[in-house]
């Protein structure tokens, strides 16, 4: 748990350690004492933006991997996919 002293220091911590919990959800209780840490590191706003973008960067990979580990693998049964982006965003 974090300390009141150190949210004192780094008001962000709580805010990061709220954004990985709705990312994280049930996996987050395990991870949290290693979160609170690196929380505790970014002190800047460009530390937290830069922060945020890596974990968005990081989802987009996971994504397309996935995508393409199911197309190679459907391909191999004749199956053509195709992803289309949302056009109404």
């Amino acid at each position: 748990m974090t300390d009141l002293s150190a949210l004192f220091k780094n008001p962000k911590v709580h805010v990061i350690k709220k954004y990985m919990a709705d990312i994280l959800q049930d996996k987050y209780p395990k991870n949290e004492e290693f979160i609170e840490r690196l929380a505790m590191l970014l002190v800047t706003d460009k530390d937290s933006e830069s922060f945020g973008k890596l974990i968005g960067n990081v989802f987009q990979r996971g994504y397309e991997k996935s995508v393409e580990d199911h197309r190679k693998e459907l391909s191999k049964h004749g199956i053509t996919v195709t992803i289309k982006p949302e056009t109404n965003r």
